[in-house]
Parts: C-alpha cells; structure tokens; sequence
C-alpha cells in the first residue's frame, strides 16, 4: 500500500476518520486521498511553470474570485485550527481536503489559468495562490509532512526565511477577511455552474463548446443577487456567453439545483459552432505538442489539413487558434482526396477525427 500511493496518502486517509470509529481500509478512499496529495504536487508544479513576482505586491486589487478565495482561506484556517484545539483532528482534515479539491483546484484555479493566459490581473491571481499555498504548507505539514517539505523546498525555500516547512509558524486567521456573504453567494454559482453541467451531459453538448446563455430560473431572491453579483464567474465556468435570470423557452433544457433549475439552448449557432470546432482543433493540437515534449513558451508551426467544409467552418477562428496554442504560423489547407485504386506514402503529421470530418495535423517547433 505504501508502495503504490505513499505515506502521506496514508496519513490523509487514517487522519479523515475520528479516532473513536473502526477503521476499516478502503482502497478507492486511499486512492482518493492519493488524489487529493497528487492535487497539492500539481499545484506546486504550476507554480514552478507560471509564478512571477507581483509587480506590487500587497498592493494589487482583487476580482470577486480572489477575494472569495483568501475568504474561504481564512474560513479553512479557522476551521482547522478551532477542530485541531479541540482535538477534532479528522474535522481539520476534511476541511482542508475540501479546500484544496474543491475551492482551490477545481473552482479558483480554473478562473485563474484563463486570466493568466490572457494577461488579466496576473498579479493578483499570483499573489493569491502564493498567499493560499503557502499557508496550506503550513496547515498541512503536520498531516502530509512529505510532500509539504518537497513542495517548500521546491518553490518556497528560495522566497521565505525559514529552512524547512517544519519550521513555518501555524498560520493566523482574521475574521475581518471572511466573507461569508460572497462565500454563500459562491456556493450558489458553483451550484448552477453543476447544474449547467448536468444539462449539457443529458442534451450530448461537450463542456468545451461554447453555448449561448445561461438562464437560472429561481425564485430564491438569494439566488437572484448570486447571479447578478457573480454571472461573469458563471459565465466563465458554465463555458457560456451570458448568463441571466429567467423564465424556460421554447427547446431549452434543463437540470435542477437547490433551490432552482439551469435552462440553456442546445442547439448551437454557425459562430457558436465554429468556436466549438476551433476548441476542438485546440485540444488536439495541445496533445500533440504534449507527445512532443514541447513547453507552453515554445512556439509551433502548424498545418491543418481537412476537406473544404470544415476549413471554411474554422477560417473565421484562424487568429484565436493560433494564439490558444501559441502558434508562430498556424496554415489551412485543403486535404487531398485520394483517387480510386491509387495508394500513396504515409501521410505526414496525425489523424484526428472531428465529429464528421477526418482532419490531419502537422505540428513541429517554429
């Protein structure tokens, strides 16, 4: 069991238990809580990758998401301390896990690498996940030692005082930071963001396409102000153009949450379409550049080879291609049909099939 997922794993999982309850192992709980340590290693990864000193640090303003963020940070701290007084260690536990799983990986940092790659309020975003790992280095030092050490060694080491993770001091809440407004609020947009999920799953929409609106239909005046106060952060998250709050139309579909329903339009237009395709093409592109051992600085050259439907389909979306995949010369050209009975050499670059289209993809260093 060490062997395959590790001591910290171990300690993650026996530690989620109270210590008055049989503990009975599990192997899909171990694995889960290999998860959740494999999440911190990553975390520190895309620091290593993507942090830059703040040009003002201590100084930057913040967007609702950050602010939520360093909220739900003070409100984790102040959860782990109070159960960890009280000797409720497997409280602290759960409420860090759900921190770095939920709050912090699957929710912030998903805003986060969109504004990162398109510039926008980089400081704030570098400051915030600075501020949040370190402080869980040193919440959770005494749960997963190991990797806690590795990762300030790795990162930190170099930017604070102290010579090991061990020797950080426990961190400070302030209840002044705490919003637990915003944190309500939050909580309802990941909520419709689910839902909006969910309805795209039964109407067969992928989340990476792009879709027109959201509409929330509610009579949860909570609800309501969630929406007007966060629906760029649900905008963004649910994949959609605008998001609103409204009554079911005609060909919508829908999925429930607590205290309302999700609807959206399945039926995408020509340039919701073709942003769909162009996504697509992203996708594929960035796996080739993966097979290729290429990082995200180095530029590509790329080739495009798909019959004429498809290519008029994508022509429109040429420039934000190019950027998406940090392409240096991005081309479009018609693929060949081959005549009956001829066979020819192998064909240069990969084949990808595109919903109804057979697409060929030549990607190399520019």
């Amino acid at each position: 069991m060490l062997d395959k997922h590790g001591a910290d794993a171990f300690r993650l999982w026996s530690l989620s238990s109270s210590v008055w309850e049989d503990l009975r192992f599990n192997w899909s709980e171990m694995k889960e809580a290999a998860g959740t340590v494999g999440i911190l290693y990553n975390l520190c990864i895309y620091l290593e990758r993507f942090y830059s000193e703040p040009k003002a640090k201590g100084k930057v303003s913040y967007r609702l998401e950050d602010a939520w963020l360093l909220s739900r940070l003070n409100s984790v701290t102040k959860e782990a301390t109070l159960a960890f007084d009280e000797y409720r260690i497997h409280d602290a536990v759960n409420a860090l896990r759900r921190f770095v799983v939920d709050d912090l990986s699957r929710f912030y940092l998903k805003i986060a690498k969109a504004r990162m790659g398109a510039g926008e309020d980089a400081d704030a975003v570098n400051e915030v996940l600075y501020r949040s790992m370190l402080a869980l280095m040193k919440l959770m030092t005494p749960i997963t030692p190991f990797v806690c050490e590795d990762i300030y060694q790795r990162f930190f080491r170099q930017r604070e005082k102290e010579a090991s993770a061990s020797l950080l001091g426990w961190p400070a809440y302030d209840e002044k930071a705490i919003d637990t407004l915003l944190e309500g609020q939050m909580k309802i947009a990941d909520q419709i963001v689910n839902a909006s999920a969910n309805a795209r799953q039964g109407a067969g929409v992928k989340l990476r396409w792009p879709i027109a609106e959201v509409i929330v239909e509610s009579e949860s005046s909570a609800v309501a102000a969630a929406v007007a106060r966060l629906g760029q952060v649900i905008a963004q998250l649910a994949n959609a153009k605008a998001v609103g709050m409204g009554k079911a139309k005609e060909g919508h579909v829908s999925a429930d949450f607590e205290e309302g329903k999700a609807w959206f339009n399945p039926k995408l237009d020509a340039a919701l379409y073709a942003e769909a395709m162009a996504r697509e093409l992203t996708r594929r592109i960035q796996a080739t550049r993966k097979e290729i051992d290429l990082l995200e600085k180095d530029e590509v050259k790329v080739s495009i080879y798909a019959p004429a439907e498809f290519l008029a389909l994508v022509e429109g979306q040429k420039q934000a291609l190019a950027k998406s995949v940090n392409a240096k010369k991005l081309e479009l050209k018609e693929e060949a049909k081959k005549k009956e009975g001829k066979t020819g050499g192998k064909a240069e670059g990969k084949m990808w099939k595109i919903e109804e289209w057979e697409v060929r993809l030549v990607v190399e260093k520019a």
